[in-house]
């Protein structure tokens, strides 16, 4: 399912915003430039599960007017979050050693604070209207 596998390129771009601070703490450019990878890899899956999940909702079963709004707020907050990363990565590029400048972590940051936003707003576009099944929950065979 699209919207559980965002977490994975989130978990890249948040470890990345991570490393950076290990990066400003030890001065080891090897951080730096595993920082921009990070950034890279969460970019480049973070399309394409956005993608997936667009797909999904197009092609998918029709949804009410909440389930929209919820689709459309989750998708603007993934939008944000992989724009404001993008822009950090944009400005490590060329940048010997991939050596971060305040900008381009302030953004990283950003973004981690957007991504922090969306989850408080609830991790899945769509909740589910199932309740499982309590009653036999803890039977023995």
């Amino acid at each position: 399912m699209p919207s559980r596998a965002l977490v994975i390129p989130f978990g890249l771009l948040v470890t990345s915003a991570v490393v950076d601070v290990v990066h400003l703490l030890t001065g080891q450019e090897r951080f730096s430039s595993a920082a921009g990878h990070l950034i890279a890899a969460g970019l480049l899956l973070g399309v394409v599960t956005a993608a997936i999940g667009w797909l999904e909702r197009i092609f998918g079963a029709p949804l009410d007017a909440r389930e929209r709004r919820a689709f459309l707020r989750h998708g603007l907050v993934t939008a944000g979050v992989l724009v404001l990363f993008a822009a950090s990565w944009s400005l490590r590029l060329g940048v010997e050693g991939w050596q971060p400048a305040w900008p381009a972590l302030a953004l990283s940051w950003a973004g981690v604070f957007v991504a922090a936003f969306g989850g408080a707003l609830g991790g899945r576009p769509v909740e589910e209207d199932v309740q499982p099944d309590t009653a036999g929950a803890l039977r023995t065979a």
